[in-house]
């Protein structure tokens, strides 16, 4: 947390530097906790789809905006050591570059999709769980969004090329049924 005169770190066990992917799964994969939680406190006033629908369409933006961002400023600020400008001199060369660029973005979505599946796994299955599931009192309808949350995870690790887009992960997701 950071404000003009003080900054403090919470969990300093999570502040490291690694792959890209860590943070974006970490967040990405809360989202998913969250959205498969939902039926766990519906109410016959509020069956939570909508939160739901929210909940994906904020994933979406998240990733879409990252991605479109990064591409941004790394075409704004082109003088790391990584895919340099000279080595795609020439005519032509500027769209090889930019697919480069499109490429290593692509694999970061990869990493975000396996480090999310397994913050889900740890955050269900582990000793630091989430509130959106220990708040649902029905234990059994708390299993069930657990395992399709589980199941999802599951997917994401194992059959990721399956899932080669924010809107293949949104479908995926949008199609498990609880079973509550």
């Amino acid at each position: 947390m950071v404000t003009d005169t003080d900054t403090r770190v919470i969990d300093p066990e999570f502040a490291f530097y690694g792959p890209i992917g860590f943070d974006l799964g970490a967040f990405f994969g809360n989202l998913l906790l969250s959205w498969y939680s939902q039926p766990g406190h519906a109410t016959a006033a509020d069956d939570r789809v909508g939160y739901q629908r929210w909940i994906l369409e904020q994933a979406k933006i998240f990733w879409k905006t990252f991605r479109s961002r990064f591409l941004a400023l790394w075409a704004e600020h082109a003088n790391g050591d990584a895919y340099p400008v000279s080595l795609f001199a020439g005519p032509g060369n500027a769209a090889a570059l930019q697919r480069a660029r499109s490429a290593y973005v692509d694999s970061l979505f990869d990493d975000m999709l396996g480090f999310g599946a397994c913050k889900m796994i740890r955050r269900i299955l582990g000793f630091a769980h989430v509130i959106d599931f220990d708040r649902i009192e029905d234990r059994a309808g708390r299993a069930s969004c657990e395992a399709r949350a589980l199941d999802m995870a599951r997917q994401l690790l194992t059959h990721p090329e399956q899932l080669r887009s924010v809107d293949d992960v949104i479908d995926a997701v949008s199609q498990a049924r609880p079973l509550i």
